[in-house]
């Protein structure tokens, strides 16, 4: 439902990982180094082979190399990494819903002319002039996946666009952590589910929220210690947590910091696997591209902060 069908041209997958050796090397990875640069955005630019870059550039250039990557996979990989890929469609999904709540029209167009999100989607969004009636077909399509969905519309009403995406995104890791698939692939799955409960107590603390808490199981944290933080409302309490999940100790309640040390962890473990496992390598490649936009975007939107301050602020 969420990507698009591509013919498969039926490469084997050492051919793909063999291209894929070639283009990680173009991957920026010493972001110490980049920000000591008289003009940073000039040496991206430079290194990437482009100008004038901006966030919408950087984005497309990431959903187009996802779409490469995914056509050359044959059928057995299709397979393997489909919950990777369709989970960061779900992502773009997300961001394009914003767009449509306030009906720009051409940058839904724009963002949908690169990447693996299928016409069937893509013609829902473009259909529906009224977005909640947009919202109450989602949540019908949505629903013929996992009944988890069910309630979307209600969400919307009562707590508006951030609703719908904290909803969408929590029960989707929720219906994903449960099947069946490569071990590195659950590994990440497990990583993201610690990620998103760890970034809702986070949130909670920090903005006092009081709501019914959704716990996301699957992951490596007990439903009985998530519970007690969001409860207690402890700082110290998620800082011994972020501690045992992730190994990095955090000073204090900034957003970047908690997300850092988290993605940071992921690409850390996915570094490690790829040594000696091609589908580690794979998605290790899939995630750097991802994190590496993710920075770029960072250092455009901190332009004229002090360089401390941006190496905090991207994921190393």
């Amino acid at each position: 439902m969420f990507l698009k069908s591509i013919p498969e041209r039926g490469y084997p997958e050492d051919y793909l990982l063999s291209r894929i050796k070639g283009r990680r090397t173009s991957i920026i990875r010493d972001w110490r180094f980049i920000l000591h640069e008289h003009d940073i955005i000039h040496h991206i630019e430079s290194l990437k082979n482009l100008s004038g870059i901006n966030s919408d550039l950087i984005d497309s250039r990431l959903w187009k190399e996802y779409y490469w990557v995914y056509s050359q996979m044959n059928e057995s990989l299709r397979r393997r990494f489909h919950n990777f890929f369709e989970y960061m469609e779900i992502m773009r999904f997300i961001r394009i819903l914003r767009y449509r709540k306030d009906n720009d029209i051409e940058m839904i167009k724009n963002i949908t002319m690169a990447g693996l999100l299928s016409e069937e989607i893509e013609d829902i969004i473009l259909f529906y002039h009224d977005f909640p009636s947009l919202i109450k077909e989602i949540e019908k399509r949505f629903i013929s996946i996992s009944n988890l969905f069910r309630g979307l519309t209600d969400v919307y009403e009562r707590e508006g666009q951030r609703g719908i995406e904290r909803f969408i995104m929590d029960r989707y890791l929720q219906i994903v952590i449960l099947r069946r698939m490569d071990n590195i692939l659950r590994e990440f799955f497990v990583h993201a589910v610690d990620s998103r409960n760890i970034i809702f107590l986070f949130k909670s603390i920090k903005w006092s929220i009081i709501r019914e808490p959704y716990f996301i199981s699957g992951g490596r944290i007990e439903r009985r210690r998530f519970l007690s933080i969001y409860n207690n409302k402890k700082i110290d309490e998620l800082v011994s947590l972020v501690k045992s999940v992730t190994g990095v100790s955090i000073k204090g309640m900034e957003d970047r910091e908690i997300e850092n040390a988290l993605y940071g962890t992921t690409s850390r473990m996915l570094k490690q696997k790829a040594r000696t496992d091609s589908t580690a390598l794979i998605l290790h490649y899939l995630w750097s591209l991802y994190i590496e936009a993710r920075n770029i975007r960072t250092l455009l939107e901190g332009r004229g902060l002090d360089r401390e301050i941006l190496l905090n602020e991207v994921v190393s």
